[in-house]
């Protein structure tokens, strides 16, 4: 019964054009949709495992990271503009929602 419902949930994800992605509670990568490999350049399976800092290299993982504050107190963090470096080295500008 999971696997049909990690199925269905992986097919959701990948139809979302935005990039989607989930950690665990070490802010390691648990998924990674289509749209987050598009942005990044880099493939679900060399990202899942990996710290998120070490994948998107946000301008805000040092000090302010989205996803250690929604997880300690429980608040989204909405429509942030960021910026990420894809494997290219090239800086992109997003916008994160966390929650």
């Amino acid at each position: 019964m999971i696997n049909h419902i990690e199925s269905k949930t992986k097919i959701i994800l990948d139809s979302i054009a935005d990039g989607v992605f989930t950690v665990d509670s070490g802010l390691k990568i648990t998924s990674f949709n289509r749209s987050a490999e598009h942005i990044t350049g880099i493939k679900k399976e060399q990202a899942i495992g990996r710290f998120c800092w070490e994948v998107f290299k946000a301008n805000i993982c040092e000090e302010r990271c989205a996803m250690k504050h929604t997880m300690q107190t429980g608040r989204p963090v909405v429509s942030q503009s960021i910026y990420i470096v894809n494997h290219k080295g090239d800086r992109i500008p997003v916008s994160i929602f966390s929650g």
